[in-house]
């Protein structure tokens, strides 16, 4: 099964039911790539951490966030345009 998983998309481990959104992925030097998967919180309501789990458990849900989220430009190395910020 050959599917791009996208940050925002909701998921499932296909091993341990473990369900939700992809915030990260990592990409090892063997090429193994993993993706933290955020739940939703718990019962009381507190953040639940992110399990980095294989591509190859993961099975997509459905688009969850994705769209939902600003994007940013970043700068890697070198210097960085300016930014102001604005307080109200």
């Amino acid at each position: 099964m050959t599917y791009e998983i996208r940050m925002g998309q909701k998921v499932k481990d296909i091993v341990t039911g473990f369900e939700g959104i992809v915030v990260a992925r990592v990409e090892f030097i063997n090429g193994c790539v993993q993706y933290a998967v955020r739940p939703k919180v718990d019962d009381k309501g507190n953040m639940v951490e992110s399990e980095y789990i294989d591509v190859d458990r993961l099975k997509l849900v459905n688009s969850g966030v994705q769209g939902m989220m600003k994007t940013y430009e970043t700068t890697i190395g070198g210097e960085s345009p300016p930014t102001s910020t604005t307080f109200d």
